[in-house]
């Protein structure tokens, strides 16, 4: 009975986190596609993006603030560790993607993506703690 426990309070505090990461890499897929879909993101004839990067890395900023946001709002307690991991995860995913994108984007691209996901996540995290303590005041 113990261990069960245990294991229930370790999938408390694990599924935050991952919901979050996923949902914010699983946004960031389908955006992705529409937008190259409809001609927003478009490829040089090598594979590497011409234009559209603006867009992307602004709703991968929006994806990993909603991701944070998610994490705390549903971590059992301290949100914004939740939210600040969701922002590491998604930092070293992109750190990793990164050598993948190497010639297919450009560098600043690149460091941009890595750059904003954890302070995108943190923000995420702060606004659900802000929107929480409105709550609980009435507000």
């Amino acid at each position: 009975r113990a261990r069960e426990e245990h294991r229930t309070a370790t999938l408390a505090y694990v599924m935050p986190t991952l919901i979050g990461v996923l949902v914010a890499y699983a946004l960031s897929l389908v955006t992705t596609g529409w937008m190259a879909a409809r001609g927003w993101v478009s490829a040089s004839p090598d594979g590497a993006i011409v234009h559209g990067l603006l867009p992307l890395a602004a709703s991968r900023a929006l994806f990993t603030v909603l991701a944070g946001r998610l994490a705390a709002q549903m971590a059992p307690s301290r949100p914004m560790l939740h939210a600040t991991l969701v922002g590491v995860v998604l930092t070293l995913l992109a750190v990793f993607g990164a050598g993948q994108m190497t010639g297919a984007a450009p560098t600043g691209y690149i460091a941009t993506i890595i750059g904003l996901a954890l302070p995108s996540a943190w923000l995420g995290g702060a606004l659900a703690l802000r929107s929480g303590a409105r709550r609980a005041h009435g507000a």
